[in-house]
């Protein structure tokens, strides 16, 4: 019965690493005051809708971030992406308006809601340096041991 956690596959593998780097960016949002700021009184719901993984959503909520598995049935703001236009956002090689821009990320919702979310991901990055070189890391490492390139 839980002989996918012994054996996960690259797909359940790379699912895992992106729920977790998601819970990382918003962990940190909650300890940067800037972060908090921004999130004071803007209390919404962001669902991710990411190619090939199960759906999870962003509850901001009283100055606070929290990422929740599952969907949320009216979302203030819904972000699409390929798993590896997602991955290549949270590794830094591409930014977010440059993934909007080319059509590899696409936003539903309030244009101002995508803006300051996007703000409060930059302000943690920007905080933090060394948050994209260690995505960049593990999903090189992750991809490395298992090839998992080959599989987006």
């Amino acid at each position: 019965m839980l002989e996918f956690l012994l054996k996960p596959s690259g797909r359940q593998w790379l699912n895992a690493m992106i729920l977790l780097a998601m819970k990382v960016v918003f962990w940190r949002a909650n300890r940067i005051k800037e972060a908090r700021a921004l999130m004071k009184g803007w209390n919404r719901k962001i669902q991710f809708d990411v190619e090939g993984m199960n759906p999870f959503y962003v509850m901001v909520q009283e100055g606070l971030a929290s990422l929740v598995k599952g969907g949320y049935e009216n979302p203030d703001l819904t972000i699409k992406a390929t798993t590896k236009n997602f991955r290549k956002i949270l590794e830094g090689e591409i930014k977010f308006e440059e993934a909007f821009l080319l059509k590899q990320v696409e936003a539903i919702g309030s244009i101002r809601d995508a803006a300051i979310f996007k703000r409060i991901v930059g302000v943690v990055l920007e905080s933090h340096k060394g948050l994209i070189s260690t995505f960049r890391w593990f999903f090189g490492k992750f991809s490395g041991t298992l090839d998992n390139r080959q599989m987006l």
